[in-house]
């Protein structure tokens, strides 16, 4: 599953994520930028950034460090 995603992108989505997950979203947003600019196609990180735009980048007060998606 990974040979198509060069481990500059997997390092750069992984370290994206944690800062997503740990509530950071402001320095988040700017992390999955980069990724984006890598692999613009990426569904997951697009859902991500769609996800903390609904709040200005900003995480919600009872956020758990996740979110579960239905697509």
């Amino acid at each position: 599953m990974r040979k198509p995603y060069p481990r500059e992108f997997i390092k750069a989505y992984a370290h994206a994520f944690r800062t997503y997950v740990k509530g950071d979203w402001a320095l988040a947003k700017t992390q999955f930028e980069a990724v984006l600019e890598m692999r613009p196609e990426d569904i997951v990180t697009t859902n991500l950034m769609n996800f903390m735009n609904e709040t200005k980048y900003v995480k919600p007060p009872d956020w758990k460090g996740y979110k579960f998606f239905n697509e």
